[in-house]
């Protein structure tokens, strides 16, 4: 028996829809990991600036070394806010293409199961019609 052009449609949009969905499942879990490494960045960068309050005797070289160390912080939260901005741009989008993927699979499977509704009515005229076909041969017959 030959397959259904539409089954194989049908599940080739379910197919594309897993996809998309595992897409947006891992790029999920990559941005929350880095909106995670983010506010430990914040909050260490945070503890630092106020546990470095300067001592009642300056030494210039712990000063500068502070300092150093605290634009290096700065600079890796901001990088890092790029990275969860890059992130959150990408999740949204394959957000988007697996929005499209399940509206694509849902109106499959409508059409497919309008199809099959379609054809069990065919199939029901059909038979009604050979049984008033036969009901009025035997009355003919009679």
């Amino acid at each position: 028996m030959r397959k259904d052009p539409l089954q194989l449609v049908k599940m080739l949009a379910d197919i594309s829809e897993l996809e998309k969905s595992q897409y947006v499942a891992t790029s999920m879990m990559q941005l929350s990991a880095e909106k995670q490494r983010l506010a430990l960045l914040e909050q260490y960068l945070e503890e630092y600036c106020q546990g470095s309050a300067p001592d009642t005797i300056v030494d210039i070289g712990k000063l500068t070394s502070s300092r150093g160390f605290i634009d290096a912080l700065t600079k890796a939260v901001v990088e890092q806010s790029d990275q969860v901005a890059r992130l959150s741009q990408q999740f949204e989008q394959r957000l988007d293409t697996w929005r499209a993927a399940k509206a694509k699979s849902t109106a499959v499977d409508s059409f497919a199961s309008r199809k099959q509704q379609s054809r069990m009515l065919e199939e029901s005229r059909r038979e009604q019609s050979s049984l008033d076909e036969a009901g009025r041969w035997n009355q003919s017959s009679r």
